[in-house]
């Protein structure tokens, strides 16, 4: 809102502020800002005027907001208008879990770039916290669709992720002395005088490690050696825990978050094999990163003041928006975080909800957001 107003200073003077900016009227306590200075400013200023004519959304997806965010009650009372025609109808589902959420989604997408012709930097897929990203990754990366995350790394260049990744692919190809370097970290001289050694030998090279000289080299490989000749044995549960255990025994917390995620992916994929899986997460990131601009993923936080031309809203269950149905500001500010998101996107608007999300590694049955029920 752009705003021209005279208040009263404390030396009884006449000051005249204006803005050139836009003033949020979507606050959060967590950024130290409280709504009431913006619900009190009529009471302090002489004029308030409201611009409230929208030039960004369609008018579907503006009424559609309004409507949400007219049940917060601490607010400051205003009607927002768009002129612009709806292209499309705002569209709504709920998923059976989080994997079918996003590879829904990652197919939505794929048409909208190759069907409607929209460029995938036009694209936002936003979600409440961090955690939601992984699904939709590894759903873009299967279509090989490009994408730009915000505020954080891509999921699968975390150095946990890659380190699990080369063991997996280790597993089936046991003699591949790169892929043992990218999973356990070893000094460089003492990796380019065993590869030299292992070089001249005649064994496997998992053989050749489990009678090295060098002991804590030793130790590892004979639970690895144990690994790579049962893997057949264990199913993917218990394979992606004896994993584990060996990697990460002394710096799992430090990366507990992250692998949390990535056993999800691994344990309840639909995918048969877990290799399979990995194969379709090594897909040639150069080719990724030699696209320029791909489909915006990035939490809500981090898209205010940003607009597309098309947004999927996802995960949208009590629980996670709102993350706290007890305490009604937050519930109110959590619609008002609702309201920023769906108000980023020009023409094309998507909401979705998943009944099981894994939370901290447990599957928990949730149900969809009290907001779409305000909404639809």
């Amino acid at each position: 809102m752009r705003w021209k107003s005279h208040v009263r200073c404390g030396v009884g003077e006449k000051l005249e502020i204006i803005s050139n900016t836009y003033l949020s009227l979507l606050v959060y306590s967590f950024r130290s800002s409280d709504i009431e200075i913006i619900n009190n400013f009529k009471t302090i200023a002489d004029e308030v005027i409201i611009l409230n004519q929208n030039y960004r959304c369609a008018s579907n997806i503006l009424n559609q907001a309004n409507k949400l965010i007219s049940h917060n009650t601490n607010r400051l009372e205003k009607e927002l208008f768009s002129e612009i025609p709806p292209k499309f109808k705002i569209k709504c589902d709920d998923y059976d879990n989080t994997n079918q959420e996003a590879s829904f989604i990652a197919s939505k997408i794929d048409m909208l770039i190759n069907k409607c012709g929209y460029k995938p930097n036009e694209i936002a897929v936003l979600f409440r916290n961090n955690s939601g990203s992984l699904k939709i990754e590894y759903a873009l990366k299967k279509l090989n669709i490009p994408f730009t995350t915000y505020g954080k790394q891509k999921f699968f260049k975390y150095d946990e992720i890659k380190r699990m990744i080369a063991f997996y692919r280790f597993l089936d190809n046991p003699d591949d002395y790169i892929l043992y370097r990218q999973a356990i970290p070893i000094d460089e001289a003492i990796y380019q005088h065993l590869i030299s050694e292992y070089k001249e030998s005649n064994k496997r090279f998992i053989d050749y490690l489990v009678d090295s000289k060098y002991e804590y080299l030793k130790l590892m490989a004979v639970r690895l050696k144990e690994i790579v000749d049962n893997k057949s044995k264990y199913d993917k549960s218990k394979l992606f825990d004896i994993i584990l255990k060996l990697l990460f025994e002394d710096s799992y917390n430090s990366a507990k978050s992250h692998l949390i995620e990535f056993k999800d992916l691994i344990v309840n994929n639909e995918l048969e094999h877990e290799i399979d899986i990995i194969n379709e997460l090594m897909l040639d990131d150069e080719a990724f990163n030699k696209k320029e601009m791909g489909v915006n993923l990035l939490t809500i936080h981090k898209a205010k003041g940003l607009e597309f031309k098309c947004v999927f809203i996802i995960s949208l269950n009590d629980g996670i928006l709102p993350s706290n149905l007890t305490d009604n500001n937050l519930v109110e500010e959590e619609r008002r975080l609702l309201y920023v998101a769906m108000t980023r996107a020009k023409e094309y608007l998507y909401l979705s909800s998943a009944e099981y999300h894994y939370i901290n590694g447990i599957k928990k049955r949730l149900r969809p957001s009290i907001f779409l029920c305000e909404i639809v």
